[in-house]
């Protein structure tokens, strides 16, 4: 059982594969990973700050868009009150309009009363003096004789 060889065999090519792997490690690390790592931290540190701007623009954008609607409500309400102010104004004119009609129409109607009332007053004695005048010739032709 002595002169089985050993499993591993420790020798001076340890050394040399450890030395083998120290250089292609740092080859590697110089040409490889080195650069590879760089362009991934790079091109994470430029997707993280477009995507801080992006978060930025966003909040920019519902800020503005948060005064766009309170201007436009403002706007609107300015715009209904302006509104408000014509249709009363409106009324106002129209009110004034009809009561200044109204008045028109009662003293035109005063003022056709008042004719009226004139004319009666002055066609009165001649009516009563042609009723007699025709209440006489009624007389006659139902009578056919001059009344007593």
């Amino acid at each position: 059982m002595g002169s089985e060889p050993p499993l591993i065999d420790l020798d001076w090519t340890v050394l040399l594969q450890l030395a083998q792997l120290g250089v292609m490690y740092v080859v590697c690390r110089a040409w490889w990973f080195g650069p590879y790592l760089r362009m991934r931290d790079e091109r994470w540190r430029r997707t993280e700050g477009e995507r801080r701007r992006a978060r930025e623009l966003e909040t920019r954008a519902r800020a503005l868009e948060a005064e766009l609607d309170a201007r436009r409500n403002r706007a609107r309400l300015r715009a209904v009150e302006e509104m408000a102010a014509r249709i009363a104004d409106g009324d106002r004119r129209a009110a004034g309009v009809l009561d200044e009609a109204r008045r028109a129409r009662d003293r035109a109607l005063d003022e056709a009363r008042a004719r009226i009332a004139a004319e009666t007053e002055h066609a009165r004695p001649r009516l009563l003096a042609e009723q007699a005048a025709v209440a006489r010739r009624i007389v006659k032709r139902l009578l056919g004789r001059e009344p007593a």
